[in-house]
């Protein structure tokens, strides 16, 4: 009979070099693990450069007096001082009467070299000011109110 010593030594010599490949197995394995999560890490930077631009650009395009020129021009500035997100971009600003469409096109490196492409896009009205629209252009001269405080029309 064997002691547990004796088992150990055995066995040690059999398996000569096998914690050497475990650890290389693993190491490649966390090494894939941290540029995996790094990568990530780039890609939702990008996307967040993007979705911002887009939005940016939406609000200056939509509001009452904005063009899609100046809506385009404020995206593009603003990826520009993103130097290193998001690059090779393209900003397209639609305005009709009564909405705006913006897309945002750009490019982020992988860390294996290759090139991932990202996309950004948001809609909405265009602001119109109507100055009457809640009924409050002229006081109602009937109302107590307006009689009581001497509001005069």
């Amino acid at each position: 009979m064997r002691t547990p010593a004796a088992v150990l030594r055995h066995r040690s010599k059999r398996e000569r070099g096998s914690a050497l490949a475990e650890s290389a197995i693993v190491m490649g394995l966390l090494a894939l693990l941290v540029f995996g999560v790094i990568q990530y890490a780039l890609d939702e930077h990008a996307e967040q450069a993007a979705q911002s631009a887009a939005s940016l650009a939406l609000a200056t395009a939509r509001a009452q007096n904005g063009t899609a020129g100046q809506g385009q021009t404020a995206a593009q500035q603003l990826l520009t001082s993103l130097t290193g997100a998001i690059h090779d971009t393209s900003v397209t600003v639609d305005r009709t009467a009564s909405e705006v469409t913006v897309h945002v096109t750009g490019h982020v490196d992988t860390l294996l070299g290759l090139t991932q492409t990202i996309t950004a896009s948001a809609a909405g009205p265009v602001e119109r000011f109507e100055p009457d629209a809640l009924g409050l252009g002229q006081p109602d001269t009937r109302h107590p109110d307006v009689a009581r405080h001497g509001i005069r029309t």
